[in-house]
């Protein structure tokens, strides 16, 4: 009799076993360090994924500190614009030295002009150059800007300008870009000396030397 009760349940253990592969394909699933193999079938697993490669640093975008007045110079502040005025009594030096380049006006300019130079941490970094009376009378008589824009910065949109060229310096290289005042800057009485001084724009630009650690390429 237990024979038969072992016998019994050897077939009904069969049985089941049959049964559970006459399923069409089956429930098991396993998963290796590169596949996910199931169902019969092998698919791909979702990797995770791969780091990304570091952000490159972000180009200049900005001249990188303010200039230092000289002591016959002022600075002033005009929210986040620095401003270094040059003397307004007409002894402005002849040679202007900035932390980037040199320049140098005729000696006919003495007495009769001012200059000045503007920083702009997110804009550029610009000298210009007035004539004296003018200036002083109606903010007026400006003759040319040496305007200095972080390399790669569109200018285009500007009414009269000339790009002179490119200054290399150990933060980053900018375009060198002259600007002309389209507006009208002097009065009759000072016409012939602010139209002497345009007349000497080239002598003006032939003087500029690049500082210390910086370098200077003409287009």
């Amino acid at each position: 009799m237990k024979r038969l009760v072992i016998y019994g349940l050897i077939l009904t253990m069969i049985a089941l076993c049959l049964a559970g592969c006459g399923r069409k394909g089956s429930d098991f699933s396993f998963v290796s360090d590169d596949t996910v193999w199931g169902n019969g079938q092998e698919t791909s697993e979702t990797s995770t994924p791969k780091p990304t490669k570091k952000a490159k640093k972000e180009k200049n975008t900005a001249v990188s500190k303010a200039p230092e007045a000289k002591e016959d110079e002022t600075v002033r502040k005009n929210d986040d614009v620095t401003i270094v005025e040059g003397p307004q009594d007409g002894s402005a030096r002849s040679t202007i030295d900035t932390q980037f380049y040199s320049v140098s006006v005729p000696k006919g300019w003495e007495g009769i002009y001012t200059y000045e130079l503007d920083y702009q941490p997110q804009g550029g970094y610009f000298l210009a150059f007035y004539e004296l009376k003018d200036h002083q009378s109606f903010g007026g008589g400006t003759v040319m800007t040496i305007g200095l824009y972080p390399e790669g910065e569109d200018f285009s949109y500007l009414p009269d300008y000339k790009q002179y060229g490119t200054l290399t310096t150990p933060d980053g290289s900018y375009s060198i870009v002259i600007l002309y005042p389209t507006d009208f800057q002097y009065t009759t009485e000072n016409a012939s000396v602010y139209e002497k001084m345009t007349d000497q724009i080239p002598e003006v630009l032939d003087s500029i030397k690049a500082s210390d650690g910086c370098a200077i390429r003409k287009v």
